[in-house]
């Protein structure tokens, strides 16, 4: 599973207001992350992955070489699970 790497707010120097803003922000993250993956377990695979990729696809805040790596660490993630013969 990917996650997001994010300096934790005390190393991005926050203190007090800025802190729990940045927790509540995380907290909603994590929160709707959960939310989109229960509603995606219902799907079927073909169905699953086309909603995905044009999720990808279609991030206006994503750059292309973002968009490249996210589908490179997948492509890693899926031959790891891959039996050798």
């Amino acid at each position: 599973m990917f996650h997001r790497r994010n300096p934790s707010p005390e190393r991005l120097g926050l203190r007090g207001v800025e802190r729990r803003e940045v927790e509540e922000a995380r907290r909603k993250d994590a929160e709707h992350r959960e939310m989109m993956l229960e509603a995606m377990r219902g799907l079927g695979f073909e169905a699953c992955h086309e909603t995905y990729v044009g999720h990808m696809l279609g991030r206006p805040d994503a750059t292309a070489e973002q968009k490249h790596d996210a589908w490179q660490r997948a492509a890693r993630e899926a031959w790891r699970d891959i039996e050798p013969r």
